[in-house]
């Protein structure tokens, strides 16, 4: 037997929602503790040694604060569309009832 159409599972949808939104956090967690770990090492710096860390941390930082939005916006819309398909079902399980 053929199945058309599109088969969801929300429960599914919904964890990797979760998932995304948790990675999402603990990038942040890891990055505070990492720039909290360097900062004694990164204080002893001084002239160029520490132009360059502060050059390279602001093109780290934006990079990661893209990969951070895209996961963030990912995982909005992956909660988005399972609430959608939520919606689409009971609309079509109305259908059914008399």
């Amino acid at each position: 037997m053929s199945l058309d159409g599109l088969r969801v599972n929300h429960g599914e949808l919904d964890a990797a929602a979760q998932n995304m939104y948790a990675t999402v956090q603990k990038l942040d967690e890891t990055l505070n503790n990492l720039e909290n770990d360097i900062a004694p090492k990164v204080a002893t710096w001084s002239g160029s040694q520490q132009e360059a860390y502060r050059v390279s941390k602001a093109a780290w930082d934006w990079a990661m604060q893209e990969m951070r939005d895209l996961l963030d916006k990912s995982h909005q819309s992956v909660y988005q569309s399972n609430a959608d398909y939520m919606a689409a079902d009971k609309r079509g399980a109305a259908r059914f009832e008399f």
